[in-house]
């Protein structure tokens, strides 16, 4: 993201937050994409919520209306627990959750959308908080 265009980013951000109430999201399952055998990538599932599905609906038309084109996928809403670096390392960690088959039920509140910057570096990502808008609702 050019770092010129933080502030416009953000100002579209508050406008998308405006009028959604702060709100709950429920964590539960472990599973991995693409796919639970090789995941690239290990998450724990976000149940459906009208808070959040909303919210990142005018998330989306927001950033749309800035030039960034709408993400190709389904919105698959979730947390992500760790990134596998290699093949190698998909397989044995898809051995790993088909022998331990976690269980994940928890809950937790939001009432803010965090503007991040990340910066991929050799060691994993490192995230820095540009922008914390809060929800407020009406």
């Amino acid at each position: 993201m050019a770092e010129d265009r933080i502030d416009e980013i953000g100002r579209a951000l508050e406008k998308a937050a405006a009028g959604v109430e702060p709100f709950s999201l429920v964590i539960e399952g472990v599973g991995g994409f693409p796919t639970p055998k090789y995941p690239r990538v290990v998450w724990a599932g976000i149940i459906d919520n009208a808070g959040l599905s909303r919210l990142q609906r005018q998330v989306e038309e927001a950033m749309n209306g800035l030039g960034f084109e709408p993400e190709g996928r389904a919105f698959s809403p979730h947390l992500t627990l760790c990134r596998t670096k290699s093949t190698a390392e998909g397989r044995s960690m898809g051995r790993l959750l088909s022998e331990v088959r976690p269980e994940l039920k928890a809950a937790f509140d939001v009432s803010s959308v965090v503007l991040f910057k990340s910066v991929l570096k050799p060691a994993g990502a490192e995230y820095t908080a540009l922008k914390e808008i809060l929800l407020r609702g009406r």
